[in-house]
């Protein structure tokens, strides 16, 4: 008997947003369980840490965290405004001149009115 050829289903390539749900959903899975497998460290019984450790590890975490923050959630950059003068709020005033006396140090100053 001849072998046909079977027409197979042409593959379907996923959208952006089922892509981002499947590879999302492992790699969140993924960060899961290494943060829970971390947290076995913790456990004083078998590990010894410093505090000095301690912080260090949870300062890089949160660095981590706020770098996948700023990654999701950018803040717009606004492009430069025009200049204008009308715009611009005006300069403070100089402050008024100090007075300077021509008296010799250590010379009384006279009182007011004489």
């Amino acid at each position: 008997m001849a072998t046909q050829d079977i027409p197979t289903p042409e593959k379907v390539k996923p959208t952006k947003a089922e892509l981002f749900k499947t590879v999302g959903k492992r790699r969140v899975k993924k960060v899961t369980e290494a943060i829970r497998v971390l947290g076995n460290c913790a456990d004083t019984t078998r590990y010894e840490y410093t505090d000095q450790q301690r912080e260090k590890m949870f300062k890089r975490l949160d660095k981590a965290m706020a770098e996948l923050t700023e990654k999701f959630y950018p803040v717009p950059v606004e492009a430069p405004k025009e200049f204008d003068f009308d715009d611009e709020p005006d300069p403070e005033p100089d402050p008024e001149p100090v007075p300077v006396f021509d008296d010799m140090p250590g010379e009384p100053v006279p009182p007011d009115g004489e």
